[in-house]
């Protein structure tokens, strides 16, 4: 059976259509494209944390963060980050922000205190 050509034309329209709607470009698109790539730098970042590679963990905390700026999780890692590193300063910055982004985050109220009493 032979499909006719504007019917054709429809169905590929309506495809591309369909697989768009997950593209970037889509409303609301951008900022969940923005959020996925927060949470691979934010994955990659503890990775090299974990792995004892602190400041190329750091670097990828920092992006995260930037392409997420209000994600609490950033911001607890890098308070304790800034904390290993000798930064009170900053990692107490940092947890604030966390608790400031999400008020019952008991973690990063732990760090906090943590970070205070030291």
């Amino acid at each position: 059976m032979r499909i006719p050509a504007d019917l054709h034309r429809l169905l590929l329209g309506v495809l591309l259509l369909a697989a768009c709607a997950g593209c970037a470009t889509a409303p609301g698109g951008e900022a969940d494209l923005r959020k996925r790539q927060a949470r691979s730098h934010y994955d990659i970042g503890l990775d090299h944390l974990q792995k004892g590679r602190t400041e190329l963990g750091l670097r990828e905390l920092l992006a995260a963060e930037r392409l997420d700026p209000r994600n609490p999780l950033i911001h607890n890692s890098l308070g304790v980050t800034y904390y290993r590193k000798g930064r009170e300063a900053d990692g107490e910055r940092h947890l604030r922000r966390a608790l400031e982004l999400k008020t019952d985050y008991h973690e990063a109220r732990f760090n906090l205190t943590v970070l205070l009493l030291r």
